[in-house]
């Protein structure tokens, strides 16, 4: 009302304060519960539905900032898990399969079902890892295939987690 009174026609940073304060003072109350009910709906329609799941963990690693700290958790994740199983004796084809179970992300998850696949049919995972550069990037295909061609992956994978967390 002052402002008002005043006859004088006030910034636009100004009035944009003035018109977000009515707003929560006569409908922040309603608002906050609305938001709160989408919110749990959004939840339990991610526990629900593997699909919406699917689509939500892709929209995130398409985020410009947050998409970057997702895939570098996911690779720091995979590799992490797969260099200490094989570094412990596991074979590969038992590893992809508990790298799965390890992976939150289900775009990952998927990519690891399609690469223990790839593995169980003799072929390289750095060839498979080259064909999904928005997934992995390229030094992670080639660290990856040193450590293949030297016999040696398992601690290239440790080389990499640890590349990874320290970015991450």
């Amino acid at each position: 009302p002052v402002f008002a009174s005043l006859k004088y026609d006030l910034p636009l940073s100004t009035q944009i304060v003035i018109a977000i304060s009515g707003f929560v003072t006569n409908w922040g109350l309603i608002a906050l519960i609305i938001l709160i009910i989408f919110l749990i709906a959004f939840l339990i329609t991610i526990k629900k539905s593997k699909t919406f799941a699917f689509y939500f963990d892709l929209f995130i690693l398409k985020l410009p900032i947050i998409g970057k700290i997702a895939q570098d958790y996911n690779i720091a994740n995979f590799t992490r898990t797969m260099g200490l199983l094989l570094k412990s004796g596991v074979t590969m084809g038992e590893a992809l399969p508990i790298c799965v179970r390890t992976t939150p992300n289900l775009v990952y998850q998927k990519e690891y079902h399609a690469l223990a696949a790839v593995v169980n049919r003799g072929s390289k995972i750095s060839t498979h890892l080259s064909k999904r550069r928005e997934l992995f990037p390229d030094i992670v295909t080639q660290i990856v295939s040193v450590g293949e061609h030297s016999g040696n992956l398992s601690n290239s994978l440790i080389y990499l987690s640890e590349m990874y967390e320290a970015e991450i």
